[in-house]
């Protein structure tokens, strides 16, 4: 069974870089909310050899507003341009106090906590016997350098660390990681398959965020 831990993140995912001093974090706009902002991303199955293979085009767009509960919500739409694999969803996101939420009103991210601090955490059923899988995500680092196909940014590391007791697999720790570019958003991000240490790797190739 190859299970993407991807779309658990983009459950709850996300996303979302030029980076300044801890203190000064909710000063920044590490994902730009508005009605417009787009994102496109190269999706690459990257094996633990190296060798990877572009599988997808991945679009994501602030398309609307939307009340839940008499809450104000961004409504984002997420689709793939995979010929053989097509899927699109909806996702509801709102930011108060540097705090990014879902539509069931959890707290999900936050950009203002300290490195190696917790920030949310999440479990998963997997219905397949015995074990667990846990996810815990933190702020793992600031002023990361990456280079996408659209430029280099100076990023704030927000990382997933999964952890495993499941008795067949053979790991128990895993990492994914997501950069995000003060202004710009989500600039680059990889998921681990829980049934090798293959992953797929985001790649940002175009973006736009309304002024």
């Amino acid at each position: 069974m190859k299970k993407s831990f991807f779309y658990l993140l983009l459950m709850t995912s996300l996303v979302l870089t030029s980076c300044q001093k801890e203190s000064n974090q909710n000063e920044t706009e590490y994902y730009p909310l508005k009605v417009g902002n787009s994102w496109t991303y190269e999706v690459y199955n990257v094996e633990d050899s190296g060798e990877e293979n572009l599988v997808r085009t991945d679009m994501v767009e602030v398309i609307g507003t939307t009340t839940i509960n008499g809450i104000a919500y961004f409504v984002i739409e997420r689709s793939s341009s995979n010929p053989s694999a097509q899927w699109n969803f909806i996702q509801y996101l709102r930011e108060e106090d540097g705090y990014y939420y879902n539509e069931n009103n959890e707290a999900w991210m936050y950009f203002g906590g300290a490195v190696g601090e917790v920030v949310y955490s999440n479990s998963l059923d997997l219905e397949i016997g015995e074990g667990d899988v846990v996810y815990n995500y933190s702020i793992a680092g600031l002023n990361e350098t990456v280079t996408t196909p659209v430029g280099s940014f100076d990023c704030l590391l927000y990382q997933n660390e999964i952890t495993s007791t499941v008795p067949n697999w053979d790991w128990s720790s895993k990492f994914d990681n997501y950069y995000f570019a003060d202004g710009v958003g989500l600039v680059k991000y990889w998921n681990s398959w829980a049934s090798s240490n293959a992953k797929m790797e985001f790649r940002l190739t175009e973006y736009n965020i309304v002024e």
